[in-house]
């Protein structure tokens, strides 16, 4: 993406914006799709994005979840705290407002310790460890940065503990030396 030239991206607000919320709208169905149930009994829903950047498609796939479910959404983030954003949307998208999705919060970590975690910008308690769980989480094309097959499985197996009964993992990638095997 970064060696395009810039008529190849997405320049424009509104088809970058349009983008954002069908790719959200997709991923939400995924989702939805994987447990229809997603949250049941639950007074929320709580979404793990890892390596979400700006939180921006975080946004749009609660906002379609909440919208689906009717149920309030708090979605999250989870960034190795390095300050650098890597997403080309991020400079032309605000994150979308949605009556049933809270704003997205970034919660950052040492890259190694899940206890680590703090969200930014607050005081709460760290959401990786509260024992409240996720209900869903994703990895959208963010897998292939972390920089070793064991590393990747490492996080795929901290994250997958952090679901609760019932939780969706939704795993986007078009670069991951992971295969079926590893995955399973």
């Amino acid at each position: 993406y970064q060696g395009l030239d810039s008529a190849s991206k997405v320049d424009n607000y509104t088809a970058a914006k349009d983008h954002l919320s069908d790719k959200g709208k997709n991923i939400a169905r995924m989702i939805l799709q994987a447990n229809h149930n997603l949250g049941s009994g639950s007074n929320e829903i709580r979404l793990l994005d890892v390596g979400g950047n700006d939180g921006k498609l975080t946004s749009y796939v609660a906002s379609h979840i909440g919208d689906y479910l009717h149920v309030p959404i708090s979605p999250y983030v989870l960034e190795i705290e390095t300050g650098i954003a890597w997403d080309h949307n991020s400079k032309v998208v605000s994150l979308v407002q949605s009556e049933m999705s809270r704003p997205v919060k970034t919660i950052y970590y040492n890259g190694s310790d899940m206890a680590s975690g703090r969200v930014s910008g607050q005081d709460e308690g760290n959401p990786l460890s509260d024992g409240k769980g996720f209900d869903c989480a994703m990895y959208q094309h963010s897998l292939h940065h972390f920089p070793s097959p064991e590393i990747q499985q490492e996080s795929l197996a901290r994250i997958s503990e952090l679901l609760n009964d019932g939780g969706v993992l939704t795993i986007t990638e078009h670069d991951s030396v992971l295969g079926g095997h590893e995955l399973d």
